[in-house]
This record gives structure tokens, sequence and C-alpha cells, in this order.
């Protein structure tokens, strides 16, 4: 597939393209008019002013509402629009839909881009957008609309095929940060017990050390410092030369609906020269973490 990742005036935006084997007159039916478009877009479409600055409804089934603002409309050739994400999308603010077609002959190439706020969620997006385009080549084919996607796996591959595994490092006055934020693929609940695992029974209190599965291998002495299941673990760690770091790990609520792991790791020495062996043990934590709740979420399926 060739979904790709790429940067509008700081913002994410998801890129596809799909060749379609129809008319571009067959398929800007299908794109807009609102029985068709209800047909394959995640959300039905209840009310629609098809003019630039009309309005869209939509309308999910499960008690989400959205509303959007068409920003363009150019028969046969673009259709854009606005939506504002609902208050159960707190990381995201007004994203831009905008799908163009380029005629050939009896086909077309269907180019679309999603432009939004939350970097980390675009491995979600593009699998359920591509879910979606499927559903739009069903139908333009006149086939049942019954598209089966391995969500676990293709979010997986696209969290490698995006670089959103890959952590940040950064140098203010007081050293380095290390920080990694993920998207996972099961509620905040299973993600901390899939890290817990067998420690869920063990008494933890302040000042101990946390349970294994919050220890990274460059840390010596650790003591907990903050602890808030299934939200937040903080402790202070002895690294190399001495020094003493923060590391945080907090889980909260994901755009979509698994959770969103955020680890960071503060007070690293400006001239360690330890950061990069640092940077590579977080990610190999992270990713064993990533593959532990992907395989579980396999097993015991919570979408």
């Amino acid at each position: 597939m060739n979904e790709r990742l790429e940067s509008r005036e700081g913002r994410p935006v998801l890129r596809i393209e799909r060749r379609l084997h129809h008319p571009i007159e067959t398929v800007w039916e299908a794109i807009t008019w609102p029985d068709q478009l209800s047909s394959w877009y995640p959300f039905r479409v209840v009310e629609m002013e098809f003019r630039p600055g009309g309005t869209i409804m939509f309308d999910d089934g499960e008690g989400t509402q959205m509303t959007a603002t068409i920003q363009e409309i150019e028969p046969p050739r673009l259709f854009s629009f606005s939506e504002h994400a609902p208050d159960s999308m707190p990381r995201e603010s007004d994203d831009l839909v905008q799908i163009e077609l380029v005629g050939d002959d009896d086909s077309c190439l269907l180019i679309f881009t999603h432009v939004f706020d939350d970097r980390p969620a675009a491995a979600m997006y593009a699998t359920g957008w591509s879910a979606s385009l499927e559903g739009l080549n069903l139908l333009l084919k006149g086939q049942p609309i019954d598209v089966q996607v391995d969500f676990v796996n293709s979010h997986e591959a696209n969290v490698a095929k995006f670089g959103l595994d890959e952590g940040s490092l950064q140098q203010d006055q007081h050293g380095w940060t290390i920080q990694f934020e993920r998207q996972l693929v099961l509620p905040v609940e299973r993600v901390w017990s899939e890290l817990l695992s067998d420690a869920n029974s063990v008494q933890v209190a302040i000042g101990d050390s946390p349970p294994d599965p919050f220890l990274v291998p460059h840390c010596g002495q650790v003591e907990m410092r903050k602890f808030d299941p299934p939200r937040l673990l903080s402790c202070s760690c002895e690294v190399a030369g001495g020094s003493t770091t923060t590391v945080r790990w907090e889980l909260s609520q994901g755009t979509g609906p698994g959770a969103r792991l955020l680890v960071t790791e503060t007070g690293l020495p400006h001239l360690s020269e330890h950061v990069d062996g640092f940077m590579t043990e977080w990610a190999s934590r992270i990713e064993r973490l990533a593959r532990q709740v992907a395989k579980s979420a396999q097993e015991e399926p919570a979408y």
C-alpha cells in the first residue's frame, strides 16, 4: 500500500492514493452523494448542504456525532471538508479531509489526504482510512461492503512504517530529556495489567523499588516517587556516573479506543556519552511492551 505520513505547516498529513477502475464521474458521485458517502465513510451522513461553507452532519450510530464544514467543491475533481473533533478526541481540533480525483480514460486516481493534530494516532487513522477506501472500491464494483480488517497487525505495521516508534531527545539547561509517545491497541486498564503482569498483587509503596516491568537496564538504584494506578508511575533512577534522573510512565486515553503511553526520562547530564545507548534501551523496552499488548489484543480482542 502507498500510505504516507507527511507534514503541512507543522501538522501531520496522511496521504493515500488508490487507482479506481471506474470513470471519474461515477467516483465523484460515490464520494459526494450522501447515501453513497454514508456507505463507505466511517460516519453516516445525516444532513448535507452541498456548497462551499455548507454543513455536513455525521453520526456513527453509537452516540458520536460530528459537524463538518465543506471547504471546496470542484466537480468532478475536488471535494474537501473540515470536521470538528468531538469531546472524546481532546488531542484533535479541526481536521481537513480532502479527496482529489484525476481522471484517465475509464479510470481515475483517487488522492486522499487527512490533515490532523495527533501524530501518534497516524497509524490508527491509516488503518481506518485504508479500510474505508476499500469499502469505496467495493461500492463502485457493486459488491457488498464487508471489509475485514486485521486492526492490530495493520496498526503495528503502520507504526513502524511511519516511524512512530521513534523517541525524541532534547537538551535544555537541566540536561537531556528522552521521551517516547506510543499509541497502543488496548485500553488503559488492560495495558497497565500487561505492565504489572504477576506483580498486580505486590504491595508497593513510595520509596520502594518499582515492579520489575517498570525498570530499565541502564538504571541502578531506583526509588518510586509516585504511584497512581492505572495512570502513573514515577521514580528516581541512578545512572552511569552517579547522576540521578526522573522516569515517568504515564497512560491516558489515546485518540481512538486504545491507550496512549508516554515515557519520559529527565535530568540526564549534558555531557553524558551514554544518551544514545539509553535511547536504544528505551526503544527496545517499549517495543517489547507494544508487542506484548498486541499479542494480548489478538488473543482477546477488545474491539
